[in-house]
């Protein structure tokens, strides 16, 4: 935390700053959260995906968020990722009394650490997010309710709810809408499995109901016993109920809304950021989530399949980038060793840069061969 703080302080300090975040969804949201930021104390920031631009000599500092290293350029500062917070919560933390989107940024530090799978089991969050997290249930900004993190958790269908989750992700189910139209069905009291509601697995009064649904889902996951244990782990927990002008809306859906529009177009991932700008382009967001959804739930289930099946490379049509495909994978602990590849309709092979980092390619291979979106080639 120490380290953060010092780069965060560092940073609020300087007069011109280039932010260029890694395209996970933590990295994206802390850059908005700078952003904004810098701006209210007059600072000049910008958000670029280039990573190349780290060995321009200017006078900009370059800030890189969320990649596990940085490369040996001058003016180069990393904000890394912490296993025990979100780098977004972090970012709102310290920034704290510097900009008027405070509560916003902290609505943001919940959906960054739930991507991140900082809030497991009963005890929730912890530190960090765990205060600001208070602060919005007190502004009743926020309702926590204790379920299941499926994606449209008590708004959607129980059947959509389960094919159209992929963090974490249901091996067998995600995508599946036979397989999950089969798995509803075997709940005791459902007549039509495509009616049933989060009513039907989760009861504060009748506790049996999520212990039988539990069950079926640890018998209904295809994949090993020990990771059926942590997918559920994952699964089970607080949903935070988001206030969206005068509605709520389930943190998964969220989260999933975001995940889903970054990868529907090649230049998404940096519109994310502007999201701690304008709450309202969250509307927009949702409305393309609803719309594709569906679509996307079975292209990339039948995409993390492959790879479990011992692939690193899968075609798509609908997906253009490989972010939600690699953080499905990463949710159950399955990422290969070679990075993963998305072979588009149009566009060839492709993966991006943080993929590339991890799967063990230095930072000169990363700058050589990815763009100015960070989608690289793998020769």
């Amino acid at each position: 935390m120490t380290s953060a703080q010092d780069v965060i302080t560092s940073i609020l300090e300087k007069d011109r700053v280039l932010i260029i975040p890694s395209t996970d969804l933590d990295s994206l949201l802390a850059a908005g959260v700078l952003m904004e930021t810098l701006h209210e104390l007059g600072r000049k920031a910008v958000i670029g995906l280039d990573v190349r631009s780290v060995k321009d000599n200017n006078d900009s500092v370059k800030l890189l968020i969320g990649f596990p290293s940085k490369p040996s350029y001058p003016d180069v500062l990393l904000l890394e990722k912490e296993k025990t917070h979100s780098i977004t919560g972090l970012a709102t933390f310290f920034t704290k009394n510097k900009s008027s989107n405070y509560y916003w940024f902290s609505v943001l530090s919940l959906i960054a650490g739930q991507y991140r799978g900082l809030d497991l089991g009963k005890e929730g969050f912890r530190d960090v997010e765990k205060s600001l997290l208070d602060e919005l249930v007190e502004q009743d900004l926020v309702v926590s309710e204790f379920g299941f993190r499926l994606w449209g958790w008590g708004r959607k269908k129980l059947v959509n709810q389960v094919m159209n989750t992929l963090i974490p992700f249901l091996p067998g189910l995600t995508g599946d809408v036979e397989k999950a139209t089969r798995l509803i069905s075997m709940i005791p009291g459902v007549g039509d499995p495509g009616s049933a509601t989060s009513h039907h697995v989760f009861s504060e009064t009748e506790p049996e109901r999520a212990k039988r649904f539990v069950q079926l889902l640890y018998d209904n996951l295809d994949i090993d016993p020990s990771t059926r244990k942590d997918i559920l782990y994952r699964l089970i927990g607080y949903v935070y109920m988001i206030g969206l002008g005068k509605v709520r809306i389930d943190s998964p859906s969220v989260m999933g809304s975001l995940l889903v529009y970054m990868v529907l177009g090649i230049d998404n991932p940096v519109k994310i950021p502007l999201i701690a700008f304008d709450q309202m382009l969250l509307n927009h967001v949702l409305s393309i989530y609803e719309k594709y959804i569906d679509v996307v739930a079975v292209e990339a289930g039948m995409s993390v399949m492959q790879v479990l099946s011992g692939s690193n490379v899968v075609e798509t049509d609908y997906i253009t980038r490989p972010e939600l495909i690699i953080d499905a994978l990463d949710s159950i602990g399955k990422l290969p060793d070679k990075p993963v590849l998305i072979k588009h309709v149009d566009r060839g092979e492709y993966t991006v840069a943080r993929e590339l980092l991890r799967a063990g390619y230095d930072w000169d291979y990363v700058l050589e061969n990815c763009d100015g979106r960070q989608l690289c080639s793998v020769g």
